[in-house]
């Protein structure tokens, strides 16, 4: 998924037999072979339908592979097989509610989990998203902190910028870009927020799943080509930029500038009718 950091290593477990029948599952997920894992997950579960063990190797397998419900699922399965209050769990059951929308969920667990764990990384990161979301920037700021004093090499302060800032980084990608398109993106208005809200991620399809929090940039219109001649003069569509979310991923000035430049041409991608497969053809990923 997108800027949640999950827990790193294996869980401390008391299953033995389980937790050796997934060490190549754990590798396969330290070494970015999310399918594979998945297999594993799904084969241990499979011969081991009661082991708490197995159903949260195959929560972080789904988790890495971006499916939301089937990560919560797992791991509600496995709280009821012995590992109820592994850290692991609780974090896994956290982002999904968090990327649910739940954030009152979302901050219960994590403010149950640090209680007991509170040298936990990745539940502090993650308190400080949800935190966002919630507009409470004390608690944000608290949490990004508390990540960082843990493990400074896997979690780096948001690097903040002024509206001044972003605004000019909007106008340099528009220049940057090739004349075509930039008189395409001038058809757009382009607008920053802070973060996203829940409204506008339901937008395009309030009955499924809607766009998670974290979320860098957001096309919200008709795409190009579905636009009929009834739609001449209409405004086309609205590019969203979310301020925090791209400040969060991003270590230095230049490489949020780029970031922005790459949020911005993917969603003019998006209003030109192209598919998130399409975008590494495009040159935007």
């Amino acid at each position: 998924m997108a800027t949640e950091l999950p827990p790193q290593g294996e869980p401390d477990l008391d299953d033995p037999a389980v937790v050796q029948e997934l060490e190549p599952m754990w590798d396969a997920l330290d070494e970015g072979d999310f399918g594979a894992a998945l297999q594993m997950a799904e084969d241990c579960v499979n011969t081991n339908p009661e082991s708490g063990a197995a159903w949260l190797g195959l929560a972080a397998a789904r988790y890495e592979l971006g499916d939301v419900t089937g990560t919560r699922e797992a791991a509600e399965n496995s709280g009821q097989f012995g590992v109820n209050e592994e850290p692991m769990r609780v974090w896994y059951l956290a982002a999904t509610a968090h990327y649910e929308w739940d954030f009152p969920t979302a901050r219960d667990e994590l403010d149950a989990l640090l209680a007991r764990e509170p040298d936990f990384a990745e539940a502090w990161y993650l308190l400080a998203q949800v935190s966002e979301m919630q507009d409470d920037d004390v608690m944000a700021r608290r949490g990004y902190a508390r990540a960082h004093d843990i493990d400074p090499d896997r979690f780096t302060m948001p690097r903040r910028i002024d509206d001044e800032m972003i605004h000019a980084a909007v106008a340099q990608a528009r220049g940057e870009l090739p004349a075509e398109f930039r008189k395409l993106l001038d058809e757009l208005a382009v607008t920053v927020r802070p973060v996203p809200d829940e409204a506008l991620a339901r937008n395009e399809d309030p009955d499924g799943d809607p766009v998670p929090p974290d979320v860098l940039g957001l096309f919200v219109g008709s795409a190009q080509l579905e636009r009929s001649v009834f739609d001449v003069g209409a405004q086309p569509g609205i590019i969203f930029l979310f301020q925090k979310n791209l400040e969060r991923i991003c270590t230095d000035e230049d490489a949020l500038i780029e970031e922005i430049h790459v949020t911005l041409w993917h969603e003019l991608a998006h209003y030109l009718g192209f598919e998130e497969e399409d975008m590494p053809d495009l040159g935007l990923e």
